[in-house]
C-alpha cells in the first residue's frame, strides 16, 4: 500500500472512532437527563443535556462525514445533501474502505 494512502486510512480509522464514541454516548446522556429531569427539575435539565450531547456529536458527525477519499480526495461519505456515515464504499468512486488497489471498483 502506497504511503500517502496509508496515512489517509489511518486518518479515517481515528475520525471513525470518534464518531463511534460519539454516536455511541449521545444515547446515554439523553436517557441520564431524562432520568435526571425526572428527579430533579423536570423538562430544562432534558433539554440542557439533549443540547449538550447534540453540540458535543455534531463536530465529529461532520468531521467523519467529509473524510476525503484516499483516491479521488472528495467527501467519502457525503455526496451532494445526503450522506451514509455506515457505508463501506466512496460515495464518488467506489473505492471500499482500508483498499489499497487504485483499480479496485
Amino acid at each position: 500500500m502506497p504511503e500517502p494512502m496509508k496515512y489517509d486510512w489511518r486518518e479515517y480509522k481515528k475520525r471513525r472512532l470518534a464518531f463511534l464514541i460519539a454516536f455511541l454516548t449521545f444515547f446515554p446522556v439523553v436517557y441520564f437527563a431524562n432520568w435526571a429531569g425526572n428527579k430533579t427539575t423536570g423538562l430544562l435539565m432534558i433539554v440542557v443535556f439533549f443540547a449538550w450531547g447534540l453540540l458535543c456529536y455534531l463536530p465529529f458527525s461532520f468531521r467523519f462525514m467529509r473524510t476525503p477519499c484516499p483516491r479521488c480526495h472528495k467527501p467519502f461519505h457525503y455526496k451532494d445533501y445526503f450522506g451514509n456515515p455506515f457505508g463501506r464504499r466512496c460515495s464518488h468512486c467506489k473505492l471500499k474502505v482500508g483498499s489499497s488497489d487504485d483499480n479496485e471498483r
